[in-house]
């Protein structure tokens, strides 16, 4: 079968940007390890921070100094018993509705960037602060909205600034134009059963064939993309929602709780339960709720 041609404006016009929550906080940091389904950028406002990733070396960020820790990753934030100023924001950034579109900036040195960064989170937080409390309907005007999306994508923006992109990036808009049609569907049906035959229809290629290309493009095969996708999604509903950990599953294409469990493990390194306990009360520090 011929592959079917989709432009690299399909795949740019994609590009959605959103604050999830904000905020200018004083906190201690104890340096847990966390792993968040969505991305962390801020500034150092107070006392300095240490910034890890998992397996690396401590980072020492001083006052003013801008961070970025991109969704998926392990990481920990330590103000060694000392009480920092952050202004923060959570920020999603997806493409086609499903691809991190951090993933396409790679290396992101965002210290120097700290004062924009800093002026554009007090800008949300003054946007949308009401609407983070709960104060206030969030999007009651076009207005906001429209101030919101300018906000987050001059966020994103400055970041690209920064950034190097990985080798692998040219390829990954190619091949996200050619399956941007499977990719709408698999983040629209995560939680359904979506076997290759169906996919590759949708794709418009033969199953052997979609599968070379999806694998070739984003270095995993669908089912291990489809797998991610629903484990965000359970990291998001186990953050935000009480439901039990059996209807989290249900809702997002788990077969049973064991297996749940057991591919949530395998992925954040924890159980549901303890990633829900330590995100909760990792975002209580920040939101002081």
């Amino acid at each position: 079968m011929d592959e079917p041609r989709h432009s690299a404006w399909t795949f740019a016009d994609s590009l959605s940007v959103s604050c999830l929550r904000c905020g200018v906080t004083d906190t201690v940091l104890p340096g847990q390890v966390e792993q968040y389904p969505f991305t962390v950028v801020g500034q150092v406002l107070g006392t300095a921070v240490w910034h890890e990733l998992e397996g690396g070396t401590a980072v020492r960020l001083p006052a003013g100094s801008g961070y970025v820790s991109r969704a998926g990753l392990r990481h920990r934030f330590s103000t060694r018993g000392k009480v920092g100023t952050f202004a923060w924001a959570h920020i999603d950034a997806h493409l086609l509705g499903g691809i991190d579109a951090f993933a396409f900036m790679g290396i992101v040195d965002a210290g120097v960037l700290g004062e924009r960064i800093g002026a554009i989170n007090r800008e949300l937080v003054a946007l949308l602060g009401d609407a983070m409390r709960g104060t206030s309907r969030r999007g009651d005007s076009l207005r906001m909205v429209a101030e919101e999306k300018r906000l987050c994508f001059g966020l994103f923006s400055a970041l690209l600034e920064c950034a190097v992109p990985p080798a692998e990036a040219t390829e990954l808009v190619r091949g996200g134009s050619r399956l941007a049609p499977v990719l709408r569907l698999m983040s629209e049906r995560f939680s359904q059963r979506l076997g290759i035959p169906g996919l590759a229809r949708a794709a418009g290629l033969s199953p052997s064939r979609f599968h070379a290309v999806f694998a070739a493009t984003f270095g995993r095969s669908p089912s291990a993309y489809l797998q991610d996708l629903r484990v965000r999604a359970a990291q998001r509903l186990l953050i935000a929602e009480d439901a039990p950990i059996s209807e989290v599953a249900a809702r997002c294409g788990f077969g049973d709780q064991f297996h749940f469990s057991r591919q949530f493990r395998r992925h954040c390194g924890t159980s549901p339960s303890a990633y829900r306990h330590s995100g909760r009360a990792s975002l209580a520090r920040l939101t002081g709720e």
